[in-house]
């Protein structure tokens, strides 16, 4: 082959092989967010590698050859400021680049929530953090599970149609004493009130809690999980695969609960996230 042919070839395959897009997609670049990053004309079969401010990404394939999603979100207590996204991409012929882009966390103020409970939830026995410390670890550890299977099959919605009387990341003080922010959302419902599951998933908890009540712990995959705390009944078993829509269980008020209501709260890989800004995401153009 001549050096004019040589040359043309490779024109021709830098021609055929376009360079892989990368895309974000968010509601709002502020603390509590959920991050959707897309790449399409990637190498099928090799999947992109990145980070969103300082966390890895996990990417699974989407619905055409080529396209693949990943799930990220900046915590509840990130710092404002420039944070930086990279995502490791691979064209159709090999080759590969670097895609990067700075973005701005935006400031977000949070309410400040006063709410009355039981005196044991707020000033429990020895015996009772014992327990609550227990189920802290256990907690903590299913939700530093990565499976690496996606379980939803498009876009998440609400669990149920209540409206929200706690907003996520509220400064709580509970009977006059300052706790933790609210790392989830309140919803509004009557007493036993269906809850369905917002995408697809499978159960890996779904037991009393001592603060959180009767509660059911779903893992969406490739680090997504969602909780649903205070049910009055529990109508799924741990290891059990959900369908979207499908009942976990009732509204109710059990463990640290004012009345009847549905938390909502969401964790994707470390972060605490707005389980709406999730629901907001439209991801079925890449799922389906």
């Amino acid at each position: 082959m001549t050096g004019l042919a040589i040359a043309l070839a490779s024109c021709a395959a830098a021609v055929a092989a376009p360079a892989p897009r990368v895309a974000l997609r968010d509601r709002a670049l502020q603390p509590g967010e959920a991050v959707l990053v897309v790449v399409t004309g990637q190498k099928p079969g090799v999947a992109p590698r990145g980070a969103f401010d300082r966390q890895p990404l996990e990417f699974f394939p989407g619905a055409s050859s080529g396209t693949y999603l990943a799930l990220s979100g900046i915590d509840l207590d990130a710092a404002v400021g420039p944070a930086q996204a990279s995502v490791l991409v691979t064209a159709a012929d090999g080759r590969s680049s670097t895609w990067t882009r700075t973005v701005a966390i935006k400031p977000k103020r949070f309410r400040v929530r006063r709410v009355n409970v039981a005196p044991d939830f707020v000033t429990p026995s020895p015996a009772q953090q014992r327990r609550a410390q227990k189920e802290a670890a256990l907690i903590k550890s299913l939700f530093a599970q990565l499976t690496p299977r996606r379980f939803f099959l498009g876009d998440f919605s609400s669990p149920i149609p209540g409206a929200v009387v706690s907003r996520f990341g509220e400064r709580s003080i509970f009977n006059g004493v300052p706790k933790a922010p609210h790392s989830g959302a309140d919803l509004h419902a009557r007493e036993g009130a269906p809850i369905k599951a917002p995408a697809g998933g499978e159960v890996v908890l779904a037991r009393n809690l001592y603060y959180c009540g009767n509660t059911v712990m779903l893992d969406h995959g490739w680090g997504v999980h969602t909780v649903y705390c205070h049910l009055s009944r529990i109508d799924v078993r741990e290891g059990q695969t959900v369908a979207a829509g499908e009942v976990l269980g009732l509204v109710g008020h059990t463990g640290r609960a004012s009345g009847p209501h549905l938390h909502w709260g969401l964790k994707i890989g470390d972060d605490r996230i707005d389980p709406f800004s999730l629901a907001s995401l439209d991801m079925s153009p890449w799922l389906r």
